[in-house]
């Protein structure tokens, strides 16, 4: 991997934050939630996939990782923000509707306790810990020593939030080692020619499989918490090996917006949701129609305000963790 963008994968990233968005727009009628459920089988785990190889193949080829090489702050920056933002949000909601707000320090500092999204980002750091352990295990006996607290430190972690419920599911390290795992081999396997073909038809296989599940509830459902990793896998194998290129500097620009989508996403809609609510109209259950439009004007909304902090550095490094203008080059990723 280089430093240049993958279009490939900015636009299923693009696709994978609209599907978050859609996703939260709940609760949904029966054919929504089929439609909800396409998107809930690949969007995190892409996310957490692409995310993973992304940072293996920067550490891995580092001869001493330092701290400012894992740019822990592209995701602590925005997390600290956005928690902020959400939970003076919140409080301003209850108290608007008359009720005191119970607040779980804990969950909100350590877990993105502060919105249903936010707990994505200690859960990467948790899994980037474990994929960092990794490599500094094979290296030399003082990087051994640091990659054993790291390993002990993502341990205590993951237990502590997995025991609060704070993830929304069980297992999250157990978990997290098979989305290491899997992205180790990914890194591995696209390195060579017959690894990348072999890649390519287990990204189509696993996608087809995964449309099936959505529709008819199986076969990936058996597999149980592998289905994620394994889903996250083939797409991101996918992704990586679509070849495109994008000359439109627009275009090119709104494919950089996912992270930013992710973010913010959730306080227009609780914006929407909430103004919907005073004015007593109702638009739950969502129909399919509902989903698409009103997540694409969240979308829209997004995209404005990404556009608007990348204006000034500080605020394009404080809201989503960018320490630059992004430059869009034609291949790589």
């Amino acid at each position: 991997m280089n430093s240049q963008r993958s279009l490939a994968i900015d636009i299923i990233k693009l696709a994978a934050a609209f599907g978050v968005v859609i996703i939260h727009l709940a609760p949904s009628t029966k054919v929504a939630e089929v439609f909800t459920q396409l998107f809930s089988l690949f969007a995190v785990p892409f996310f957490l996939m692409i995310s993973l190889l992304f940072f293996i193949n920067r550490v891995n080829v580092l001869p001493s990782p330092r701290l400012l090489s894992l740019r822990l702050d592209r995701i602590l920056v925005p997390y600290v923000v956005w928690s902020v933002i959400y939970t003076l949000m919140r409080v301003l909601k209850y108290r608007l509707g008359g009720e005191t707000l119970p607040i779980n320090v804990v969950g909100i500092i350590f877990f993105g306790g502060a919105a249903v999204h936010l707990y994505f980002l200690p859960l990467l750091l948790l899994f980037q810990a474990q994929a960092l352990s990794v490599i500094l295990l094979f290296r030399a006996n003082y990087w051994r020593l640091i990659g054993s607290s790291v390993a002990l430190g993502a341990v205590l972690f993951g237990y502590f939030g997995s025991a609060g419920g704070h993830f929304g599911f069980d297992h999250a390290l157990e978990i997290g080692v098979l989305y290491v795992t899997l992205a180790f081999l990914l890194t591995y396997t696209q390195a060579l020619a017959n690894g990348r073909r072999t890649n390519l038809l287990i990204g189509w296989i696993i996608v087809t499989l995964s449309v099936s599940t959505a529709f008819l509830g199986y076969p990936l459902n058996v597999l149980g918490m592998i289905r994620g990793p394994i889903i996250g896998y083939a797409v991101s194998a996918l992704a990586l090996n679509w070849r495109l290129h994008i000359t439109n500097p627009l275009l090119s620009a709104l494919l950089t917006c996912s992270y930013g989508i992710y973010l913010a996403h959730f306080a227009f809609l609780e914006c929407f949701e909430f103004a919907v609510d005073k004015l007593g109209a109702a638009l739950t259950p969502y129909t399919i129609v509902t989903k698409i439009l009103l997540g694409g004007l969240i979308c829209l909304f997004c995209v404005g305000f990404i556009a608007i902090v990348r204006f000034h550095w500080l605020s394009a490094y404080l809201f989503l963790g960018e320490k630059a203008n992004i430059k869009i080059q034609k291949t790589g990723a």
